[in-house]
């Protein structure tokens, strides 16, 4: 019974299968280039276009909009005027819909149409508030020169409603108007709302980069020293992107602030100019609580060849937040290029190996995440006087570490640890045979939460098993070929990702051996096309791959027929395994443009 191939626990098992962790897992299976898929060119109909064009000019609400939608999809721009007029129309939502199409469709011809939307009303229903914020958007990026005399004049209007306010004062800063003392007024105002000083701090800051002249530097000076939170939050945006002498200044100021959002702002400002604007401070910002300004800290020390930053970083790799520990992760790899560092680092890696076997029985276990980098870590610099610990990681707790474990050891081949990785295969492949069995001989074939727990823990042994098998393929252990076998049966109760890593390694363990009777059981397996069960494609592109590296060119005429018959990766799979075998190269697969036409009416042949 294959669990795995239950549809009602197909979503969930993928899932479960796509990612560890932080780390997404691709193997050397997942590596290999043999060949590149082509990729289908499309073309629209033209027959589309004035469909729609037609559509726009029906009376129906419905119809309009939806043209609308459709040229918007496919960007008709040819259709500009036509959705223009409809800007005259009597129904809101058809005016709101033509200017969010005019946006989609950036035709600067349109400019002219829009600017009574942005001019002031007697009253502002929500339909007009939302044009009007549409309205302000387009000509913003188009640096309409009349729309920044309107907005001027709004931004200050008590009157105006406060989202229009806002909204005219990111328009200024995104077309880089000359409206420093409007916007400078309004955030120096206290009195005004903290959203729109906000919205005019970072527009003003948008207009000054490159000008050090128009920055307000007085405004800015009292903003930092500010005893609130909202000076500096102010202060932050005007100078953040302006990277002239005096807005460094103000930035590295802005970087020792205990609000985490002042902070992270400037920080990463900083480390856009140089990276080693914070190593200074980087013993305090890795102990923030916010994991942006702990991971921006992280990336600047990944250049700091220092062994301080060695102490520094290890320990983050046990971080809570998974992009920090990733990071910390690259960082060390990068500083280990150094000849004085590797040996630090390495020796970094194997106290924390040997820390995680002294806890791994430990549920939870305190520091797993930093055991999973390390493990893989430990693999990537070679260090092999750790092998016989990453063994005895394979029964953590965790599957994470489990998984990093066999993936540490990968590359290391060390000879001692073949024979447990085998070992290892065959434990995994046991347990998911004995937990269907034992679910058959005393279970309640109804009983959905004992099948679902079977699949979670089914998927977890997977995920371990398929790092195994492609670890044995890689090192060629022919004592591996007995378990690997166990996988091939479509009733297995491993996962089909770890039934082709099984199957792909027997491939490198049986290279150039034309085993004509494990090639007679792998072809089954890409004939195996049950409407109601089909195999796996991940399955059967790894059987026709081990078939050809066995070199069983019996098979050749058996993996012809699949060519043209069956899907891309499938079809390009046994072109690769003829050419392979034989040195008979098929011709290319080429595809024919696809035709686009969907669309609420669509032209008919």
């Amino acid at each position: 019974m294959n669990l795995f191939n239950v549809p009602s626990l197909k979503f969930k098992t993928a899932a479960a299968l796509l990612t560890l962790g932080a780390t997404v897992l691709a193997g050397p299976m997942d590596d290999e280039q043999l060949y590149t898929l082509p990729q289908r060119t499309q073309t629209i109909d033209p027959r589309l276009e004035p469909l729609m064009s037609e559509a726009l000019k029906q009376p129906d609400q419905l119809t309009r909009l939806q043209a609308m939608t459709e040229v918007r999809k496919y960007q008709f721009t040819g259709l500009t005027d036509r959705v223009v007029e409809l800007l005259d129309a009597p129904e809101p939502l058809i005016v709101t819909t033509a200017l969010q199409t005019l946006d989609v469709l950036d035709d600067r011809k349109a400019a002219e149409r829009l600017i009574p939307f942005v001019a002031p009303k007697e009253g502002y229903d929500q339909a007009a508030m939302d044009q009007t914020q549409i309205a302000d958007r387009v000509l913003a990026r188009w640096k309409s020169p009349a729309a920044v005399e309107l907005w001027v004049k709004r931004l200050p209007e008590a009157s105006a409603p406060l989202s229009l306010r806002i909204s005219a004062a990111e328009a200024l800063g995104v077309c880089k108007a000359d409206a420093d003392k409007v916007l400078t007024s309004i955030i120096a105002d206290a009195n005004m709302p903290l959203t729109l000083r906000l919205a005019a701090a970072k527009s003003l800051g948008q207009i000054v980069v490159g000008e050090p002249g128009r920055m307000p530097t007085d405004l800015v000076d009292r903003l930092v020293a500010g005893r609130d939170t909202i000076g500096p939050l102010l202060a932050v945006r005007i100078v953040q992107h302006a990277r002239n002498p005096l807005a460094i200044e103000f930035l590295h100021r802005l970087a020792g602030h205990s609000e985490p959002a002042v902070q992270y702002t400037a920080m990463a400002e900083l480390f856009n100019i140089d990276p080693s604007n914070l190593w200074p401070a980087a013993a305090q910002t890795l102990g923030s609580i916010d994991p942006k300004v702990r991971l921006v800290t992280v990336r600047s020390l990944k250049t700091r060849l220092d062994p301080d930053s060695v102490k520094l970083l290890a320990p983050l790799l046990n971080d809570p937040h998974p992009q920090v520990r990733t990071a910390a992760h690259e960082s060390l790899l990068a500083l280990a290029k150094d000849n004085a560092l590797n040996p630090l680092i390495r020796a970094a890696m194997v106290d924390i190996i040997k820390q995680a076997v002294d806890e791994q029985a430990q549920d939870p276990a305190p520091h797993w995440r930093a055991a999973e980098q390390a493990a893989i870590l430990i693999g990537e610099l070679g260090e092999k006087s750790a092998a016989d610990m990453l063994v005895d990681l394979f029964d953590h707790t965790r599957l994470e570490v489990r998984v990093a474990a066999v993936i540490g050891l990968r590359p290391l081949k060390v000879p001692s640890t073949r024979q447990p990785m085998v070992k290892l295969t065959k434990t995994l492949i046991d347990r998911m045979e004995w937990r269907i069995k034992d679910h058959a001989e005393n279970g309640d074939e109804g009983d959905s939460a004992a099948l679902m727990k079977i699949v979670d823990a089914n998927a977890a042994d997977s995920k371990q098993a398929a790092e195994a098998a492609q670890t044995l393929g890689v090192w060629r252990v022919k004592a591996a070929d007995k378990v690997l076998r166990r996988f091939i049966p479509k009733d297995s109760p491993a996962s089909p990702r770890a039934r082709a890593s099984a199957i792909w390694a027997l491939g490198w363990i049986h290279e150039n051996s034309n085993d004509t009777k494990l090639g007679d059981t792998l072809i089954k397996r890409v004939f195996d096309l049950n409407p109601l069960n089909p195999e796996a494609d991940e399955v059967r592109k790894a059987s026709i791959l081990t078939i050809a590296r066995m070199k069983v060119v019996e098979q050749t005429d058996a993996l012809k027929n699949r060519y043209r018959l069956d899907g891309l990766d499938i079809q390009y799979a046994a072109r690769w395994a003829i050419h392979h075998m034989t040195g008979e190269l098929l011709d290319e697969i080429t595809l024919q443009p696809g035709m686009r036409r969907d669309a609420f009416i669509s032209p008919v042949d």
